[in-house]
């Protein structure tokens, strides 16, 4: 099915799709980013504990109660801070949220669009154009007509899907 659609829409639409689609090639760049950082978080926490005995990540070690030392009231990227995840993380999980929010949003307005275009276009198919009026044998022509006309009748059908 080709469409005619205008110049300006078919370019909003290709920026749209072209900044949706970076935008979540972003997304899972930085997804995979934040991956590996937590992959390697044990390791952090192993180098903390060992350099100091007295961090958090060496009382969840060697103590008994973990329940206790882990749940002391702070947050979760606090937690993992102390634990060894830097200030990078904190970037690609920011930059991870910003871009799969935008990007969504982005394909949600292009999706809207093309909708938009194809009902308008479908909407418009069945309009009549005369090319013999006032010698035209309907009344209605140049408003719509239904596709039980003969082929052969005086309106000719301009359909703007092809």
């Amino acid at each position: 099915m080709l469409l005619h659609l205008s110049p300006t829409l078919t370019n909003a639409l290709r920026s749209f799709i072209y900044t949706s689609l970076l935008l979540h090639l972003g997304t899972m760049v930085s997804a995979a980013f934040s991956l590996t950082m937590l992959s390697d978080l044990p390791s952090y926490a192993r180098k903390i504990a060992i350099q100091d005995p007295e961090s958090l990540p060496a009382k969840a070690m060697y103590e008994e109660d973990h329940a206790a030392t882990l749940s002391s009231g702070i947050g979760d990227t606090t937690l993992l801070r102390r634990f060894g995840l830097g200030r990078t993380w904190e970037c690609m999980k920011g930059h991870m949220i910003i871009c799969f929010v935008v990007g969504c949003f982005c394909s949600f307005i292009t999706i809207g669009l093309w909708v938009w275009s194809v009902e308008a276009l479908r909407a418009g198919r069945h309009s009549c154009i005369c090319t013999t009026w006032p010698h035209c044998p309907s009344a209605v022509c140049g408003l719509s007509f239904t596709l039980s006309w003969p082929i052969e009748s005086l309106c000719t059908y301009k359909s703007l899907l092809i």
